[in-house]
């Protein structure tokens, strides 16, 4: 504090630092640096002018250590990737609906291309039978209560609905205030198809039995009229004797 900014120059591999600061003071945009500072680290320099309501007074210098930076880029790398190559369907929407991401998987199990999502609404995707209960899970969502594994459909490019198990995560801006919401898609096709195939396979075996148990009824019946005549004809013949 208190010392010419044209001695950090002296420290850091940037020559025209003292001209850049001139220059933004008039006004001028200066592009970030990347400089050697700090033993040879490598630095994101910044020169923006601060404005008052009068007058450009000062100028900011902001570094930010590109060790840090690399591993924020490599993190966001490293979630991009886990999103993008997802086995379940991510579909991300503004609060008033309209498609803004959609993942591989979702792309492959609706048919639709990214491009004829983007943009359009969250209600491209919902059967007509499923809006209303979509749109009381997307409140429940906003308000701040889980939404997790919850029953629902999905509707494709074809028309055909899917079973998924949905998730509705709230997604926040740095001040916590809700910008999107992402919905996870767990495709459950086949798995109610088996359901229902097994079902089916339970209801025909419980009316083969019945059929069967009604089948063995009736004759048995007759056999048992057969024995109770034969026993009655036998009862009246030892009576005449």
């Amino acid at each position: 504090i208190g010392q010419h900014v044209g001695s950090i120059s002296e420290s850091i591999d940037y020559p025209d630092l003292v001209a850049d600061a001139q220059r933004a003071l008039r006004g001028e945009d200066i592009p970030e640096r990347q400089i050697l500072a700090d033993k040879g680290h490598s630095w994101l320099l910044r020169i923006l002018a601060c404005h008052s309501e009068l007058e450009t007074e000062s100028v900011v210098l902001s570094l930010v250590h590109t060790a840090t930076l690399a591993t924020l880029e490599h993190e966001l790398r490293l979630l991009s990737k886990v999103v993008i190559d997802a086995t379940d369907s991510i579909v991300i929407e503004d609060l008033h609906g309209g498609i803004i991401f959609a993942n591989d998987e979702a792309v492959r199990n609706y048919a639709w291309k990214r491009g004829e999502l983007l943009g359009r609404t969250i209600e491209l995707l919902t059967p007509e039978s499923e809006l209303a209960h979509f749109c009381e899970l997307r409140a429940k969502c906003v308000r701040g209560e889980p939404v997790r594994n919850v029953e629902s459909m999905r509707c494709c490019k074809s028309g055909q609905s899917r079973s998924v198990l949905l998730t509705l995560l709230l997604i926040e801006d740095n001040e916590g205030i809700p910008v999107a919401i992402a919905s996870i898609a767990k495709d459950i096709t086949a798995q109610k198809q088996a359901e229902s195939l097994a079902r089916e396979a339970v209801e025909r075996r419980d009316q083969f039995l019945a059929m069967l148990s009604h089948e063995l009824r009736n004759p048995l019946g007759a056999v048992l009229n057969a024995t109770y005549v034969l026993d009655d004809n036998c009862s009246v013949r030892k009576s005449c004797k």
